[in-house]
């Protein structure tokens, strides 16, 4: 009955009259369910399915007699199949929504309150999309695609998740659907299959590889992230479309923490961040974030008790650092309040600063009003900056990158870490200090000792340790690591790049590649990108050959 609904919505909607009046009246029409005894009927089986399914996961977890006469492999053989029937009701009404809303406003609006009428039984197919399998998931995706409506699967998901009139299961629902897999890794970008090549690495040998033309974003979430934040920060708090542009961001960092650390696919999505999107988006979340405790003083967090809103943001920033997840947040968010909207904005704050730090670090540099600048401070150092330390250092620890040349002190009492680099008879040991609002101060990195090393490599080694970790687009451990291996690569006889005095690259982590014909000397591609852009030659910057 449902996906006859579909089809009568996309014939009417796609092939029906021009005339917007009769276009409207026959949706209405074909929405409306004059029996609902098969809605009824319907609804009670998936009651019936969720208590049987919950009973049998917890005499899973709990190892009792297995009451479940079917035996574990056939009853999740059926559940998958059951769950796949599920999940296409769900992108059926997704697809209808997405259909609606390329057609007009009132079209789109007609759709999200036919749903009301039967708000318990799209409540209960919700809470099973959300525990469906990724087998499941992935097995209704293929099929719906096969369907051929107007409307594919993502664009679906993304109309029903910005719904005009949300039903929050299924809102929250749609999103757990686009952060996880399988449907993650097509979410957020056109050209997948070109940007995501199973995480291995593009052509390095391409002068742009290091530029966010690399990264595409679907229609349905670009402009929310590039051009909205500016002009939501005129709007209500609680307006449609700034939910929309929270939810959005939450999307794509929710993507962000699903890539592996130093994988491309991560380091062109941060460099797309750093690139393209607003950071204004900042500014919107200390809008819903109070700050009036902080201005003017060094509140921590036992000193006052927090008013309701400033608990919310406080709790869920350090709750999303310690989780990497904005789920628990999203999922009480609609209806939408003051309290839930603070909530969200403190936990894509937490989010970001964890997986966005040197972006993060520079939208507060840039802020002009020091009272608002010392409170976001005081804010970051009380609840974020903490988890944040603890976690950058037992990575640190952890990290397997020490060998004979090379170790690692860590001291949290301090917050500091010691590296020492040996190699023949030469050596350093270079501090990394991590300050107390980290990371919106930047680390600092300073020299102790030094023993067979020039003045001009002691203070080129600085200098490149100082880039990596304030460039670094994650874990500290991972700035060390990267900073190792480019000495490493020097030692061996690597020529580093002569545009930036390095061999391994502080942003996209490449090789120098690309050589002169003439002098013979090798340059990043994205440095020499960058050197041709500026100098608008196309010459060697060393010997002034054509390149």
């Amino acid at each position: 009955m449902i996906e006859e609904i579909v089809e009568n919505v996309n014939d009417t909607l796609t092939n029906g009259p021009n005339d917007l009046n009769n276009s409207l009246s026959k949706l209405k029409d074909t929405v409306t369910i004059t029996d609902p005894f098969p809605i009824e009927l319907a609804r009670n089986a998936l009651v019936g399915f969720s208590l049987f399914s919950s009973q049998v996961g917890m005499q899973d977890k709990e190892h009792t007699e297995n009451l479940n006469p079917l035996g574990n492999e056939k009853w999740e053989f059926i559940t998958d199949r059951i769950f796949e029937g599920i999940l296409r009701l769900f992108l059926c009404t997704s697809a209808v929504e997405a259909i609606a809303d390329s057609f007009c406003h009132e079209a789109s609006s007609i759709i999200a309150s036919s749903r009301l009428d039967h708000h318990q039984f799209w409540e209960l197919v919700a809470s099973c999309v959300v525990h469906s399998s990724a087998q499941a998931r992935d097995k209704a995706l293929k099929s719906f695609e096969i369907w051929g409506l107007s409307k594919g699967a993502i664009a679906s998901l993304y109309a029903l998740l910005f719904s005009c009139k949300p039903l929050p299961p299924l809102q929250f629902a749609a999103f757990v659907l686009l952060s996880t897999e399988p449907v993650t890794q097509l979410t957020l970008l056109c050209d997948t299959d070109k940007v995501f090549n199973n995480g291995s690495s593009s052509n390095e040998d391409s002068l742009d590889t290091s530029s966010e033309e690399n990264v595409r974003m679907r229609e349905e979430i670009s402009y929310k992230l590039e051009k909205l934040p500016q002009e939501v920060l005129e709007m209500d708090l609680l307006a449609h479309e700034r939910v929309n542009v929270l939810v959005a961001w939450c999307l794509l960092l929710s993507h962000i923490v699903s890539l592996p650390s130093s994988s491309p696919a991560r380091e062109r999505m941060i460099q797309y961040v750093q690139n393209s999107t607003n950071s204004a988006i900042l500014d919107c979340l200390f809008q819903h974030i109070p700050l009036e405790l902080y201005i003017g003083t060094n509140s921590r967090k036992k000193d006052v008790e927090l008013p309701a809103a400033a608990s919310e943001a406080a709790n869920a920033a350090t709750r999303a650092i310690t989780t990497g997840s904005v789920l628990f947040s999203l999922e009480c968010l609609w209806p939408v309040g003051p309290e839930k909207m603070a909530s969200l904005a403190g936990a894509a704050f937490g989010l970001m600063l964890h997986n966005l730090p040197a972006y993060v670090r520079g939208w507060f540099s840039d802020i002009r009003d020091r009272s608002t600048s010392s409170a976001i401070e005081s804010f970051t150092k009380a609840w974020c900056s903490p988890t944040l330390i603890s976690n950058e250092l037992s990575q640190i620890k952890k990290a397997s990158f020490a060998d004979d040349n090379f170790s690692i002190s860590v001291s949290k009492s301090a917050n500091e870490v010691v590296a020492t680099y040996t190699k023949d008879e030469t050596g350093m040991d270079l501090v990394i200090r991590l300050p107390p609002s980290y990371p919106l101060r930047p680390v600092d990195v300073d020299c102790t000792r030094s023993l067979g090393i020039s003045e001009v490599k002691r203070r080129k080694w600085l200098m490149s340790l100082m880039s990596f970790v304030r460039n670094q687009k994650g874990a500290l451990a991972e700035a060390i690591r990267i900073w190792k291996s480019n000495f490493d690569k020097e030692f061996e006889g690597v020529e580093e790049c002569p545009i930036c005095y390095s061999v391994i690259h502080t942003v996209n982590h490449s090789l120098p590649r690309l050589a002169c014909k003439t002098c013979k000397h090798k340059f990043h591609s994205a440095c020499l990108y960058k050197w041709f852009s500026t100098s608008h030659k196309s010459n060697c910057p060393l010997c002034q050959s054509p390149f």
